[in-house]
């Protein structure tokens, strides 16, 4: 079906009609770039990056308001993810990751999880606290960068509580082995587009047929 729209609509456009043979089209997971290979087309260059970086300088008060635009941008995209992965370094210099479950995302730009206190990851953190957090929620794709550090908060803990995690904290609460990750964003890079697949390949037809620059979702990155 979406085959033929395209045909139909490049019949209309520019009278050249595309073939499956012709039509290519290649996801990337992390990053959505979709490209659609037609006869007598160049390649589509990626749209603009919309920067949410501070330069210059600037009052406090602008910069506070620009920090907050961010964390309101992030705290939306966020708010219904519940599994992300978390990528560490771990003592040979190699990149590890796995995934987590995200306990709460707060306004201040803070991500919270639960950990066993002894394991890989709290060893690679006390190492080197950069960490990258990567989160896929529908047509949503989020690459944050941060500190990771360690709290023992019991009553943090137990705001964020679930007797399901008794499958991995037997004790609940009183588990000795549990303990608090926490994530402050110091930047982040995402890539939305609530429209779907629809909307992506329609984007780029009409991108191709106008010879304009497509538009397609929005890509931003966000200094914290």
């Amino acid at each position: 079906m979406a085959l033929q729209h395209i045909q139909t609509f490049c019949r209309r456009q520019r009278q050249h009609p595309a073939d499956q043979r012709q039509v290519d089209a290649i996801f990337a997971v992390v990053g959505l770039r979709l490209r659609i290979g037609f006869r007598h087309t160049s390649s589509l260059r990626p749209s603009n990056v919309r920067d949410y970086t501070w330069h210059g300088k600037c009052s406090n008060r602008s910069m506070s308001d620009h920090r907050k635009e961010a964390l309101t941008k992030l705290n939306a995209l966020l708010k219904d993810a519940r599994f992300c992965m978390l990528t560490s370094k771990d003592l040979r210099g190699n990149l590890r990751s796995r995934p987590m479950a995200l306990q709460q995302v707060e306004s201040d730009g803070d991500l919270w999880f639960f950990t066993a206190r002894h394991c890989h990851k709290v060893e690679e953190v006390k190492g080197d606290n950069r960490v990258n957090v990567g989160v896929m929620d529908g047509n949503t794709y989020i690459s944050i960068s941060g500190s990771a550090m360690l709290v023992d908060d019991r009553k943090k803990a137990a705001d964020l509580w679930n007797p399901a995690y008794k499958a991995w904290f037997p004790k609940g609460l009183e588990d000795p082995e549990l303990v608090l990750l926490k994530v402050t964003i110091e930047q982040a890079e995402y890539w939305d587009n609530p429209g779907g697949i629809v909307t992506i390949l329609i984007g780029y037809v009409e991108s191709l047929a106008t010879g304009k620059q497509a538009k397609i979702g929005e890509h931003a990155r966000v200094e914290l």
